[in-house]
């Protein structure tokens, strides 16, 4: 009889831990330890953004949840004052840009600049010269377009009002 208790102890606890070495070694096939440098060739225009502005995600599913992106912008690139439903953080590889954020003073971005946005924080860019920076979000990508009194415009007129500086300056 306790040769039969002693087995079913034995099996009880080798499948307690089949069960959280199978758990775990699920979690950690859910990612993966990298080293990349993304190709420009890879970057796209994300839905929303300028014409001007692509990226491209290097980890993560920016349209699902959490993302790392690196992008590029040309020089003159202009992305209105907008706010994304998640945190996104911004590190500069290369370039000058200019950063307005709703309740401080403009700011001059450039190389090796970290930049934090809370969600629902409202913030226009543009790049001076041509930008290389990395993005990451703490959820899925979304972009909302507001007018100077905060209210939510349609992507077409923020873009469409954002490209017409630059045609009055030719």
């Amino acid at each position: 009889m306790f040769a039969i208790l002693m087995w079913e102890e034995t099996m009880k606890f080798f499948a307690m831990t089949m069960a959280v070495l199978l758990l775990a070694s699920a979690a950690m096939a859910q990612e993966q330890a990298m080293a990349t440098k993304p190709a420009d060739d890879n970057l796209v225009v994300f839905p929303g953004l300028p014409e001007c502005f692509k990226g491209f995600p290097v980890q993560g599913d920016p349209f699902k949840g959490a993302a790392t992106i690196y992008a590029k912008a040309s020089a003159g690139c202009n992305i209105p004052t907008h706010w994304h439903t998640a945190a996104e953080n911004l590190t500069w590889i290369a370039g000058l840009a200019s950063l307005k954020m709703k309740g401080s003073a403009d700011q001059a971005i450039g190389t090796g600049t970290f930049v934090h946005l809370p969600g629902r924080h409202e913030h226009a860019l543009r790049c001076t010269t041509a930008c290389t920076m990395y993005i990451v979000t703490s959820g899925a990508f979304d972009i909302h377009y507001v007018d100077a009194a905060g209210k939510e415009i349609p992507v077409e007129q923020a873009l469409a009002a954002a490209k017409e500086p630059a045609a009055k300056k030719k």
